[in-house]
């Protein structure tokens, strides 16, 4: 294994001292000729917090005897912490370095292999901290984010003895499945620390925030960060938490608390990854990861949707510290927000081979609407001003719609329900405006306005993306995904005006503003044999669908079917003439389609004629 330099402080000879004097007491190590079972993980079965039942480790109990006293070292009594009573880095690096020697000569086997004893390790040294009196919660968080800090400083320089590729998990490289097992262990252990049910929700955010902001101290580059390690640590935080009894915290909170601090812990992170967008694909991985493990708090595809958006607006919740350390751009910000919905999404395969139930059409669409409006709820908490909510709105609307190209993986889902799930995100993330919580924003009819014609074109700019994801999404579904913004926007508009967030009488003219945003984005598309729609037809069917849609809301109070259709009609002819006719769509361009996907951070595989854009593994907790 790897070998370990330790500086010999009064710290580090006291931990040594400790060491030999609690394996002494054992009899000395008690070797196996052959390692111990691997740890065991939390199965799919739900409940509670998720699982409900404290620790996942496997660490034997004198190896847990070992860390205990190795914990009890260098706890306060020894008069070796800071001033803020929490470890040194030095202190910490040495906590994590004799605690992985303590299990290997314990009695956890004769393996060198990281991926079966760093969560042992984390668990172990979590769990012993109440030994010697260290309950606070902040002492916890401050002292196993160090800890952890120390064990993925180990996996820099372990070697492949250490690491050995046939011990990784499914989807997963050896280093991303031990970094898994450590956020596993940190999180599965929270209350064997001693921290109080009352203090486990703030705590699990501080811990999650702690943990990822050291993710990098395990030596990797920016892309196995980002697409590895990020989302196995995230995997590995939520199946943890999952574990601990309801008692201690509910499914929401659970979700809420990992999802918020992760999404924090990604400030730590802005000298390892260096701009803005390299921040977006990381809250994309983080949430994806999250999603995924969402059969592990509840198998009914009823509740699944409102969990989903959990990890939706905690996420949003998270972005305050991460604007400020990446400086980043108000362009930037609105990208950042579409990664909380883009995630998600993009996890929806594999969550439905988890949870049968959900591969429906149904059952996703609901997943959609949760997820695309969830963001709303959190704006307030990331300090986003009032007037960013436009953009921020439509961010919600395209990192969702640009994703849905993923679901015809989904056996029993085309491209017909790809274009229909673009109507109901267009409704969710329209009617998401009575659900925004920032101070000052009023829902104004101008500003409606404004937000309707911004939702309408980014989600439809995102039907570029789901063609090139998807080759057999073809000119009419996307004629049709036309339709259904405008439609869902319609229906979002409605349920604002049922609320008395807008007035009835101006629904018509708001909602105009869907079917304009459509039509004036059309030049943008890049979809194969869409030049060869004529734009007038679209717009006449444009306009039928919206007075379908009007017949449909007379028991709005204020809005008369007919006097809309009226008015709609006659700025319909104007609009026509002045603005649509103008409109042309251009001719396919797979050039365009190529460099966008590499923009995007995709692969072009050439065989299958479509765009592979970067995934986040699927891993197997």
């Amino acid at each position: 294994m790897a070998r370990f330099v330790m500086t010999r402080t009064k710290a580090s000879l006291v931990i040594h001292a400790a060491l030999i004097a609690a394996v002494g007491a054992m009899g000395c190590a008690k070797k196996s000729s052959t390692a111990d079972p691997e740890p065991e993980v939390a199965d799919d079965s739900g409940g509670g917090g998720g699982g409900g039942g404290g620790s996942t480790s496997s660490v034997t109990p004198d190896a847990q005897a070992v860390i205990a006293a190795l914990v009890a070292a260098i706890g306060p009594s020894t008069a070796l912490l800071g001033a803020d009573d929490q470890l040194t880095a030095d202190q910490a690096d040495q906590v994590g370095n004799a605690a992985e020697r303590a299990v290997l000569s314990a009695g956890h086997g004769s393996s060198s292999d990281y991926t079966e004893i760093m969560g042992d390790i984390m668990g172990g040294a979590e769990g012993s901290l109440d030994t010697v009196g260290v309950t606070d919660p902040d002492q916890v968080t401050g002292l196993s984010g160090k800890m952890a800090g120390s064990l993925f400083k180990s996996l820099s320089e372990a070697d492949d003895e250490n690491l050995p590729d046939d011990a990784a998990a499914e989807g997963q490289t050896a280093k991303g499945t031990a970094i898994a097992a450590i956020g596993q262990a940190a999180m599965a252990n929270l209350t064997a620390a001693g921290v109080p049910d009352a203090d486990v929700p703030e705590t699990s955010e501080a811990m999650s925030s702690a943990i990822v902001a050291r993710v990098g101290a395990a030596g990797s580059g920016e892309d196995d960060i980002i697409e590895g390690e990020l989302p196995a640590l995230s995997a590995g935080l939520t199946a943890g938490i999952s574990t601990l009894p309801p008692t201690s915290i509910s499914a929401d909170a659970a979700l809420s608390a990992v999802s918020t601090g992760s999404t924090k812990g990604l400030a730590s992170l802005a000298t390892k990854l260096p701009s803005s967008g390299s921040a977006e694909r990381a809250l994309t991985g983080i949430t994806a990861a999250m999603t995924q493990q969402l059969s592990k708090f509840s198998t009914d595809a009823q509740l699944l949707p409102d969990l989903a958006a959990k990890i939706s607006s905690g996420a949003t919740a998270g972005l305050g510290p991460v604007v400020t350390a990446f400086s980043m751009s108000t362009t930037a910000q609105t990208d950042l927000v579409a990664a909380t919905t883009a995630g998600p999404t993009q996890a929806l395969p594999t969550l439905a081979s988890k949870v049968p139930a959900m591969a429906t059409s149904d059952r996703l669409a609901a997943m959609l609407d949760k997820i695309t409006a969830a963001p709303a709820s959190g704006l307030s908490k990331a300090g986003f001003p009032a007037s960013q909510v436009p953009d921020l709105l439509s961010g919600m609307a395209y990192g969702a719609s640009a994703n849905l190209g993923v679901l015809t993986a989904i056996s029993g889902i085309s491209q017909t329900n790809t274009s229909a799930f673009l109507g109901k995100i267009s409704q969710s993330a329209n009617a998401a405006v009575a659900a925004v919580d920032v101070p000052s924003f009023a829902p104004s009819t101008n500003l409606v306005k404004t937000i309707t014609t911004k939702v309408s074109t980014q989600a439809t700019a995102a039907i570029n993306r789901i063609a090139a994801a998807d080759p057999n999404f073809s000119s009419s579904h996307a004629k049709d995904g036309l339709l259904a913004i405008s439609n869902g926007a319609t229906a979002g508009l409605g349920s604002l005006a049922q609320l008395n967030k807008i007035s009835g009488g101006d629904l018509g003219a708001i909602a105009l503003e869907a079917s304009k945003g459509v039509m004036t984005s059309l030049g943008s598309l890049n979809v194969p044999g869409m030049s060869s729609l004529s734009t007038s037809t679209i717009a006449n069917d444009l306009k039928s669908t919206m007075t379908s849609a009007f017949n449909n809301m007379n028991s709005i109070s204020g809005f008369n079917p007919s006097t809309a259709g009226t008015q709609l009609n006659q700025d319909w002819s104007q609009l026509q003439s002045s603005t649509f006719s103008q409109v042309s769509i251009p001719t396919f361009d797979i050039t365009a389609m190529k460099t966008e996907c590499t923009n995007k951070k995709g692969t072009w595989d050439n065989a299958r004629n479509l765009c592979v854009f970067a995934s986040y593994p699927s891993m197997t907790m």
